[in-house]
């Protein structure tokens, strides 16, 4: 009868030790699915960062290729005041 026993009590501990080696393999399998989505949402961000760098220098490097950016600020100030900057509180525009 007591080998009886102990053979429920090895059974037991046997069982015992699968289920936690199974939850020991979920959690390695839930931290490395979580460390990849991390390193993922990193790369967008680096990416995101990356891309609006090159619009920002993008637009800096075709305004200062432009012709004429002075000018095109000055313009748009001189037709505001029909031509005269006069209006808008600066010098006379000598024509």
């Amino acid at each position: 009868m007591s080998y009886s026993i102990i053979d429920t009590g090895r059974g037991n501990l046997r069982q015992s030790e699968a289920i936690f080696s199974g939850l020991s393999q979920q959690e390695h399998k839930r931290n490395q699915t979580e460390e990849a989505l991390e390193s993922a949402e990193e790369q967008q961000e680096s990416a995101q960062q990356g891309q609006m760098a090159g619009m920002a220098a993008t637009t800096a490097l075709d305004y200062a290729l432009s012709a004429e950016p002075a000018a095109a600020v000055g313009g748009d100030a001189a037709a505001a005041s029909g031509g005269n900057a006069a209006a808008s509180g600066g010098a006379p525009i000598a024509d």
